[in-house]
């Protein structure tokens, strides 16, 4: 068993954050399992603090001469910054929704607010840069190129399934508003009406659009990550930059096209309705979009880090304990849970009775054991369908593996030292400049991409 170590500063750290969280517990709505994240999270904040100045001592004492381990420095320095900025701005996001709000707007800000989270806390226990290259024998080629050729396909299945179901509502909507439009008579009261139109050609031109959007956006963003691997080889690194550019800039002119042409043609009563949203909606969208980015250009711009490289002399940050990892685990993971599950011994927790409704029928029914492996399924399946069809499930899920990989490592004593990782300055002006203008267009490309799928005959499929 590990010798227990308690100074006054663990008990100012441990206090702060309980009352954070209890502060945090008397606003309405607030669960203990929110209040339970903010305390988590200002320990998180209290070592950031430790590894910010410990990353501000380190780049004092790095040479003048050695500009990309000064560059992997201050990246360092910059990342404890940019934590506690997402999760200053989650707070932000929590308080505005403390305001009367639309459905829209509610549902959105709590979209943004865990995403943003789940940033903060993946960028906090990932340190910048990849692991160190390994002298490993290579895998066999053609079972990594399969491996890899499977990946992607099943990559690409889920990201279209996750467009079609953001955009079914609009695409329904749409639907629903062209099937009145059919139904219209050509004369009203003597006077000529506006007949139906099919819209052929426009549809046409809308979903081959989409199609080329969405694969310009995809070149794009190909090209910026293997820039991140083939950096050093000059022919090869401007051959990504062209064919990254260019992918930006026939995307851009794509989705110009269909803010300003293709959506008001096709739908123009849904069109005027919808793009515009309130300033603190705006404001959540680009914090969570500001927080991906650094996120990537955190990890992949570095180049791999070197066993012989400087490391951050600290001694282990406080978000790196046990036991705020373990109760930042338990937090996420039941807030990550969907509210539907509900069991009896935790049922002031969540108040949906759904799941509990199934288990008292099959209870009920007998007990059956052979109902029981299907019931079990189901379970299992309406799990993975809640993470699987919104992108803030997958973050929260990302960053719970994140936290509890490194849980693992603290539990084999694994001592925290973070080394710094070379930075190249034109490489992290390049790739976080394509990387930011690529996110910024995959946005309006993925949702027109979802929304002509949903509304063409290929989302009957």
């Amino acid at each position: 068993m590990r010798r227990l170590r308690f100074s006054l500063f663990d008990l100012f750290v441990v206090t702060l954050g309980v009352a954070a969280g209890l502060a945090y517990h008397r606003v309405p709505d607030v669960g203990w399992s929110d209040a339970l994240l903010v305390m988590c999270a200002t320990w998180i904040v209290v070592g950031m603090v430790e590894q910010s100045r410990s990353a501000y001592v380190t780049w004092r004492v790095v040479p003048r001469a050695d500009r990309e381990l000064r560059n992997g420095a201050a990246l360092a320095m910059a990342r404890p910054l940019a934590v506690v900025a997402m999760l200053a701005a989650a707070v932000g996001l929590e308080i505005a929704k403390e305001f009367e709000l639309d459905v829209s707007e509610s549902i959105a800000l709590d979209a943004f607010t865990a995403s943003l989270f789940s940033l903060a806390i993946i960028c906090a226990y990932t340190a910048p840069g990849r692991a160190t290259i390994s002298n490993a024998p290579p895998r066999n080629p053609v079972v990594q190129s399969a491996v890899g050729f499977l990946a992607l396909v099943l990559g690409g299945i889920w990201l279209v399934y996750v467009l079609i179901s953001a955009e079914t509502i609009s695409g329904l909507v749409h639907l629903a508003i062209r099937g009145v439009e059919v139904y219209q008579p050509t004369r009203w009261g003597g006077k000529p009406f506006h007949p139906f139109d099919p819209q052929t050609k426009l549809l046409a031109d809308f979903f081959r659009g989409a199609i080329v959007a969405a694969a310009a956006v995809a070149l794009s963003a190909i090209s910026t990550f293997l820039l991140t691997v083939y950096w050093n080889r000059r022919f090869t690194r401007r051959w990504l930059i062209g064919i990254a550019t260019a992918g930006i800039v026939c995307a851009a002119y794509l989705v110009h096209w269909y803010w300003t042409v293709g959506f008001p043609s096709v739908s123009p009563y849904l069109a005027a309705n919808t793009g515009t949203q309130p300033w603190y909606v705006v404001a959540a969208g680009i914090s969570v979009f500001a927080g991906a980015c650094f996120l990537f250009a955190m990890r992949y711009v570095p180049e791999p880090r070197l066993s012989d490289a400087i490391g951050l002399e600290t001694t282990r940050p406080y978000h790196l304990s046990g036991v705020v990892m373990s109760l930042l685990l338990l937090a996420m993971v039941i807030t990550a849970l969907p509210g539907w599950w509900n069991v009896p011994f935790i049922n002031s927790l969540w108040g949906s009775p759904t799941l509990l409704s199934d288990l008292e029928l099959w209870w009920s029914g007998g007990a059956g054991l052979l109902e029981l492996p299907w019931l079990l399924l189901q379970i299992v399946f309406a799990l993975a369908t809640a993470y699987v069809e919104e992108p803030k499930m997958l973050l929260r899920l990302a960053a719970i593996l994140v936290v509890c990989s490194q849980l693992l490592r603290w539990r084999r004593g694994e001592v925290a030292v973070e080394t710094l990782a070379p930075v190249q300055s034109a490489k992290l002006v390049t790739v976080t400049a394509l990387a930011a203008v690529t996110l910024l267009l995959a946005i309006p490309a993925g949702a027109w991409l979802g929304f002509v799928i949903v509304i063409t005959p290929i989302g009957g499929m």
